[in-house]
C-alpha cells in the first residue's frame, strides 16, 4: 500500500476543504471538555483501538483460511483433473464418468483461481485513508508507521540490501529523534485528538476487510453451487444426446 493522490475537480477541493474544516473544528471542540471528561473519553477510545484492531485481526484470519483453502483445492482439482485424465485416455475411465467430473473439476479451479486472484488484489487494495490529500487525518505517529513521514525513507529491500547512510541509519535516528519529540510535546488534548482519528482510521479498515471477507465468501459459494449445476447441465446434455441419437459426449 502507498499513498496516492487524487486529482481534484474544483467543486471536489472546495469540499474537501469543507470537511477538514468542519472536522477541525470538531477536535477543537474537545479541548473544552473538563480534565476528567477527557480522560475518560481517552480511555473510550483507546478500548476501541484494541477492539477494532482486534476485531480486524480475526477477519484477516478467516479470510486467510479462505486463500489457502482456495490454493489447496486448486492443487487438489489440478491433480484430480490429471490423473482422471490420463486414466480416461488409458481406457480406465467410463466415458460418462470421466464427462461428469472433469468438468466439476475444471470449474473448482477457475473459481479457485479467480479466489486467489481477488484475494490479491485485496491485499494491494489502496485504502481510502491513504490518499495523500487526508493524510492530516489519517494514521498517527504514535500507533502507525505511516504516520511518519521520515520512516518511510527506510530502505526495505531484502535483494541488494540497500547500505546507504541516508536510507538506513539516518532515517531511523531522525524517526527515533521525532517520535521522542512528539511525546514531549504531546498533550491531553492532542493525544485525545490524535487517538480518535486513529480509532476511526481501525474503524473504516475493519470496515474494508469485512467487505473482502464477505466477497472472498460469496466466490466459494458460488464454487460450491457450480458443483451441482455443472453435473445438472451435463445430465441435460446426455439426455438430449439420447433422445435425438447423436452422441455429444464420447
Amino acid at each position: 500500500m502507498r499513498t496516492r493522490k487524487l486529482n481534484l475537480k474544483t467543486e471536489e477541493q472546495k469540499r474537501l476543504t469543507e470537511l477538514q474544516c468542519s472536522i477541525n473544528q470538531e477536535l477543537h471542540s474537545i479541548r473544552e471538555l473538563d480534565e476528567e471528561r477527557k480522560r475518560l473519553k481517552d480511555d473510550d477510545i483507546k478500548s476501541m483501538i484494541a477492539y477494532y484492531r482486534a476485531m480486524t485481526d480475526k477477519i484477516d484470519d478467516r479470510r486467510t483460511h479462505i486463500h489457502n483453502f482456495s490454493l489447496q483445492m486448486l492443487a487438489i482439482c489440478i491433480t484430480g483433473g490429471l490423473v482422471l485424465y490420463t486414466l480416461y485416455a488409458q481406457g480406465l475411465v467410463l466415458p460418462t464418468l470421466f464427462w461428469f467430473i472433469e468438468p466439476v473439476l475444471l470449474v473448482q479451479i477457475l473459481f479457485s483461481l479467480y479466489s486467489a486472484f481477488v484475494y490479491g488484489k485485496q491485499s494491494a487494495f489502496n485504502y481510502a485513508f491513504l490518499e495523500a490529500s487526508v493524510q492530516e487525518h489519517a494514521n498517527k505517529w504514535k500507533w502507525f508507521y505511516r504516520g511518519s513521514t521520515t520512516l518511510a525513507k527506510i530502505s526495505t529491500r531484502c535483494i541488494r540490501r540497500s547500505r546507504s547512510f541516508n536510507n538506513t541509519v539516518e532515517p531511523y535516528l531522525e524517526g527515533l529523534h521525532e517520535f521522542v519529540y512528539d511525546y514531549a510535546q504531546e498533550t491531553l488534548d492532542t493525544q485525545i485528538s490524535n487517538n480518535i482519528q486513529q480509532l476511526y482510521v481501525l474503524r473504516v479498515h475493519n470496515y474494508y476487510k469485512n467487505r473482502f471477507y464477505l466477497e472472498l465468501t460469496k466466490i466459494r459459494q458460488w464454487s460450491i453451487y457450480w458443483i451441482f449445476v455443472v453435473p445438472a447441465l451435463i445430465a441435460v446434455t446426455y439426455l438430449v444426446s439420447s433422445i435425438t441419437g447423436c452422441p455429444i459426449l464420447k
